[in-house]
């Protein structure tokens, strides 16, 4: 019985802990759903590494803020979270506003299509820098205009933002 107990203890201490039983989607939302620090954005093929044209923003479930990256530390409306997709590639995340108001005084969700991944411990968020209404989804389908990669031209004139992982309202 001794020999028994012995094997089912060393069993259960080499058994993973942590993220390693999650599911990849809950893992994917702990690394998503923090703080980040823009560190260079590209957009139209132009990148920019200053600090003084970059912001922090900050992701949850139930919120979104930005701020500068320098300078003002009051963080931007909280808006509504991000909603991510894990399960096409490459993943998708779509930024929520619920401030535009119909003819008839309803609210309009405008939806803010992007793609993401993740580099390491870096993210990399690309967009094509415009919002859709979210009923102009056709059925079945995705929202006109997200981007599809993360190459950033002239031509297409997208915005590839690339974020390190931060404290809330971080600064350089």
């Amino acid at each position: 019985m001794r020999c028994a107990t012995t094997l089912l203890f060393t069993f259960v201490l080499a058994m993973p802990v942590g993220s390693a039983d999650k599911p990849e989607s809950e893992r994917v939302a702990e690394r998503f759903y923090r703080s980040w620090l823009a560190i260079e954005r590209i957009e139209g093929g132009d990148s920019t590494k200053d600090p003084d044209r970059l912001n922090g923003q900050s992701f949850a479930k139930d919120s979104h803020h930005s701020w500068g990256r320098r300078g003002e530390l009051s963080p931007g409306s909280p808006g509504v979270g991000p909603r991510i997709d894990t399960s096409v590639e490459p993943m998708r995340v779509d930024f929520i506003n619920r401030e535009k108001i119909g003819k008839n005084g309803e609210a309009i969700a405008q939806i803010y299509p992007c793609i993401f991944k993740f580099d390491g411990d870096r993210l990399v968020i690309a967009d094509a820098a415009r919002w859709v209404e979210e009923k102009d989804k056709p059925t079945g389908k995705d929202f006109p205009g997200r981007p599809t990669d993360f190459k950033s031209t002239k031509e297409n004139g997208l915005r590839v933002e690339i974020l390190k992982p931060c404290k809330y309202l971080d600064q350089d």
